[in-house]
C-alpha cells in the first residue's frame, strides 16, 4: 500500500511540476498585453498545483478502499480454506496430525486424539513429538522401557523419512501409523485402526493352518480343481502318493492332463466336470505306474476355493473291498 501511495505521489508531482512549467513558458511566449501579468502566472501555478493534490488524495485513498477490499476478500477465502480443511479432517476415518519444523504438534483431527487417548494440554500447539513419546513411554503404552530418552532417540530417528508400522496399544487396539515428511520441515502422522482387519487375517491364517494340518493328515486322497476349467488348485500328500506326482507337476494343469495315463485323467476331469451326484459315490479304476491296479470311490462336492467357485474331490482306495467281492 505505500508502494502505491508512492507511485501515485510521484506521478502527481511530476503532472504538476509540468503543468508549471507548461503555464510559465506560455507566459514567456505570449505575454499578455495588459492585466496582472506575474500574479497571474503564480494564481494559475497554484491553482495546477492545488488540483493535482486533489487529484493524488482522491486516487490515494481509491487505491487504500481498493486494497482493503483485496486484504478482505484475501482473509475471507482464507477463512473459507481453513474450514473446508478441518471439515475434511473431521471427516477423515484416519486420525491425523501435523507436525512442524520443530516437531511441535500443530494441526490434529478429534479421531486422532481418541485414538491415541492423550490429555488435552498436549493440544495446545507447543508440545513436541518427543515430549508426546516420554508421556507415553512412562504411561506404558510401550511395555516395560528401561530407557525412555534412548526410545525417544529411536522413535526421532525415522521422521526425515516416509515410513510406517503397525502398533498395538495395551487395550488391543492395532494401529497402523504412516509418517511422511513435508517439504516445510516436519511430517504428517496418520492413524488407522486396523484391529478389526488384524482379527479376520488372524482368523484366516488360523483357518488356513488347521486346513493344511487336516489336509497333510487325512489318508484320503484329495484334489480341488477350479469350476470353471478343471485346472488343479490344490492336491493333498495322499493324492501326491497315490498317483506317484507331485503337486508342484500338477497345480494349474488341467485335470485331464496331470495323470500318465491320458485316459484316466479324462475319466477323472469327467468325474469332477459332473459335479456332484444325488447318487452313491462313484467308483472309479486306475492302474498305477507301477501296473498296480487300484479302485476309487469318488466323492465330489462344490466350494468356494481362492474366492472362485470349485469342485473338490476325495478319492477313498476301495480296491481291496472290490477285490472280495
Amino acid at each position: 500500500m505505500a508502494l502505491l501511495r508512492g507511485r501515485v505521489a510521484w506521478q502527481l508531482a511530476i503532472a504538476a511540476l509540468g503543468g508549471v512549467v507548461a503555464v510559465e513558458v506560455i507566459s514567456v511566449l505570449w505575454p499578455a498585453a495588459e492585466g496582472p501579468g506575474a500574479p497571474l502566472h503564480v494564481a494559475v501555478d497554484v491553482v495546477v498545483i492545488a488540483v493535482a493534490l486533489v487529484a493524488g488524495a482522491v486516487a490515494a485513498r481509491a487505491a487504500d478502499a481498493r486494497g482493503e477490499q483485496r486484504i478482505a476478500a484475501g482473509l475471507a477465502e482464507l477463512s473459507r480454506r481453513e474450514a473446508e480443511l478441518r471439515a475434511t479432517l473431521e471427516n477423515m476415518l484416519q486420525g491425523v496430525a501435523m507436525y512442524d519444523a520443530d516437531y511441535r504438534l500443530v494441526t490434529w483431527n478429534q479421531r486422532f486424539r481418541e485414538y491415541l487417548d492423550m490429555p488435552d494440554e498436549f493440544f495446545d500447539g507447543r508440545h513436541t513429538f518427543a515430549e508426546y513419546i516420554r508421556y507415553l513411554a512412562m504411561r506404558g503404552e510401550f511395555g516395560e522401557v528401561a530407557n525412555i530418552e534412548g526410545l525417544v532417540a529411536q522413535r526421532l530417528e525415522p521422521l526425515s523419512r516416509k515410513h510406517s508400522f503397525e502398533r498395538v496399544r495395551p487395550d488391543g487396539t492395532i494401529l497402523e501409523v504412516f509418517r511422511n515428511p513435508i517439504p516445510t520441515g516436519g511430517f504428517i502422522a496418520i492413524y488407522t485402526d486396523i484391529t478389526a482387519r488384524s482379527q479376520v487375517q488372524s482368523r484366516l491364517r488360523e483357518n488356513e493352518e488347521r486346513f493344511h494340518a487336516i489336509d497333510n493328515a487325512l489318508p484320503i486322497a484329495m484334489i480341488i480343481v477350479r469350476a470353471r476349467d478343471l485346472r488343479v488348485q490344490h492336491v493333498n500328500a495322499a493324492f501326491c502318493k497315490l498317483f506317484a506326482v507331485t503337486a508342484a507337476t500338477v497345480l494349474d494343469r488341467p485335470v485331464g492332463d496331470i495323470l500318465a495315463d491320458p485316459a484316466q485323467g479324462q475319466a477323472l476331469g469327467a468325474v469332477l466336470a459332473r459335479g456332484k451326484g444325488d447318487g452313491p459315490e462313484r467308483e472309479l479304476r486306475f492302474v498305477r505306474p507301477d501296473d498296480e491296479e487300484v479302485w476309487l470311490a469318488v466323492a465330489v462336492e462344490q466350494l468356494r476355493f481362492r474366492s472362485e467357485h470349485a469342485l473338490i474331490a476325495g478319492l477313498c482306495d476301495i480296491t481291496a473291498h472290490r477285490r472280495r467281492v
